[in-house]
């Protein structure tokens, strides 16, 4: 396994811990594996998994969150996600 260290940032790190171990991102690989750009596939789907799972916040919470959520590497994680 992986540390926080050998990813981009701390969100790439987080999000991949938590995507890999979630029903929703088992169904998002598996898609990826019949595509033939699996790797792009799956990073748009996790960028749009994410975006639709935003909550409504306002003021310096949801730009602490935006903030957070824009330093995402989604390539990085589909491509540890495929291996």
């Amino acid at each position: 396994m992986r540390t926080a260290n050998e990813w981009t940032n701390h969100q790439t790190w987080n999000y991949a811990m938590w995507i890999k171990n979630d029903q929703i991102g088992d169904e998002l690989i598996k898609q990826a594996r019949k595509s033939k750009d699996s790797v792009t596939n799956l990073a748009d789907a996790l960028e749009g998994l994410i975006e639709k799972s935003k909550p409504d916040l306002k003021g310096v919470y949801m730009d602490l969150l935006e903030n957070a959520i824009h330093s995402i590497n989604y390539h990085e994680i589909a491509e540890y996600l495929l291996q």
